[in-house]
């Protein structure tokens, strides 16, 4: 189980379109038991201590985290919905060039597009956006079966399940490939690992920060002004991705870089949709979001 937990984590670490800073997650049960990243741990992060060991039936009829936390630190608030899939591994990503899809309103569009070119027998669920936490646990409750096996998350990213590593590992695959394919269609180049930011880019996206112009959800709870306004000092460095690399912290730096590349492959062709203020307030003031920040802080 645990050494099953690491092998996936290693798969995705440093993969930058599929999880950026301490986003996404990984979960197994087996039994009664549940592993999964601790709240503001990365995918790098997989000794013991860094994870959270939680006895599922403690957990499911709402018992204190004193009694139902085996082993570790603080569980990550997404726990809720790992909970709720039938399948004991549960991937959860911030895929960008999924995120991107949902940003100009082809996420209808993809999902026929993936039914009628996928030869996997699927089951695919669309969740419309809502808070992190126990409330996009309700929403997924809402809008997906537990048994779904491909769940897109509007504005946030996607969740993967099966009850077999390597069946999961070849269906973020498949469904990887068929993603690039999909966005080529709409003449859309595809978000890569080895993206740099351009200085051109680089304006534009502090522009629409600036602008609160937020996509997603950690972009609200990460990406503050002071940090935005410290990076605007250095505009006319020809070398801005090594210059913002070098100033920020990793994990911030990756948030950042997200945003860059989303908006270089939107380009002017599509408007990107944004989360209301109502939503960027309530990730502002959310003390779990706080706790998370302090944690990778």
């Amino acid at each position: 189980m645990y050494e099953t937990y690491k092998r996936l984590c290693k798969i995705f670490e440093s993969n930058f379109t599929k999880v950026q800073g301490a986003g996404g997650n990984i979960s197994i049960k087996k039994d009664n038991l549940m592993i999964i990243k601790s709240s503001g741990k990365t995918f790098c992060h997989t000794e013991k201590k860094d994870i959270s060991y939680i006895d599922i039936s403690k957990y499911k009829i709402g018992k204190k985290r004193v009694n139902y936390l085996i082993s570790g630190n603080r569980e990550s608030m997404e726990t809720s919905f790992h909970m709720y899939f039938n399948n004991s591994i549960v991937i959860h990503l911030h895929d960008l060039n999924i995120l991107l899809i949902t940003l100009i309103n082809k996420t209808e569009e993809y999902v026929k597009f993936l039914k009628s070119q996928c030869s996997l027998n699927l089951k695919f669920a669309i969740v419309p956006y809502a808070h992190p936490g126990k409330e996009l646990a309700n929403q997924i409750s809402k809008f997906s079966d537990k048994d779904s096996d491909f769940i897109i998350l509007e504005s946030h990213g996607c969740i993967f399940t099966s009850d077999d590593d390597t069946n999961i590992e070849k269906l973020i695959k498949s469904i990887d490939r068929y993603t690039i394919k999909f966005l080529k269609n709409l003449q859309i180049k595809p978000i890569k690992d080895d993206f740099k930011i351009s200085l051109d880019i680089f304006k534009i996206a502090l522009d629409k920060i600036k602008n609160n112009d937020i996509y997603f959800p950690d972009q609200a709870v990460f990406l503050n002004e002071s940090s935005i306004n410290e990076i605007a000092s250095h505009f006319n460095n020809e070398n801005i991705d090594s210059i913002v690399k070098n100033y920020l912290e990793n994990s911030i730096y990756e948030l950042f870089k997200s945003i860059c590349a989303i908006l270089s492959s939107a380009n002017a062709k599509y408007k990107l949709n944004t989360l209301n203020m109502k939503n960027v307030r309530k990730l502002n003031d959310d003390p779990i979001e706080k706790r998370r920040k302090n944690l990778i802080n």
